[in-house]
């Protein structure tokens, strides 16, 4: 690969989760390797096999860099997808805000998680998809550029100095507004 070019992805797919495990040790019915750019995932002759926003994941690693915040990687690769899982993320995330009765905490505490810092493994959850419909807001109000500087520089300890770097505000208000429009 030249610097600058995305990387060639290659998809490996498996008959069975069975033998997905055999050939990887892994359960997951997908799952993708950000070192080598592969995407390994079960055959289904009903259902997409890959959704757009892995492919978005290794090209997003590739292009800004690994960074301290790989979860937080995979949330911003989630927000910029067409669709996740067939649906909008933000019809998904708005109804998981509702059952978080509004509470703008819900994506503060998804972003000092600890854990939104750990290795993006398993499958995406709630708190991945508040964060994404947050970045997509983001993204949709203020450009990719800004995204990108936020997830690339944002570590544990200087979260809301990235925020504040790339948005020229501070985080909590932010989300503040989200969860103002969102609600």
């Amino acid at each position: 690969d030249r610097p600058g070019t995305p990387p060639k992805i290659t998809y490996y797919l498996y008959s069975t989760v069975d033998r997905k495990i055999d050939e990887t040790s892994r359960d997951e019915v997908v799952h993708l390797d950000l070192a080598t750019a592969e995407i390994h995932g079960v055959f289904s002759r009903t259902a997409r096999e890959v959704d757009p926003w892995l492919d978005l994941m290794i090209l997003l690693h590739h292009s800004i860099g690994p960074t301290c915040s790989p979860r937080l990687e995979r949330a911003l690769a989630i927000a910029l997808s067409p669709q996740f899982q067939g649906r909008e993320v933000g019809t998904m995330a708005a109804r998981l805000f509702q059952d978080a009765q509004g509470a703008d905490s819900a994506v503060l505490k998804s972003l000092n998680d600890k854990d939104v810092m750990t290795p993006a493994d398993g499958p995406p959850g709630g708190n991945d998809l508040l964060l994404a419909a947050f970045l997509r807001h983001l993204v949709v109000s203020h450009g990719r550029s800004k995204a990108f500087a936020f997830v690339s520089q944002a570590s544990p300890r200087k979260l809301d100095e990235a925020f504040h770097q790339a948005y020229g505000r501070a985080l909590r208000p932010a989300i503040g507004d989200w969860g103002g429009a969102t609600r």
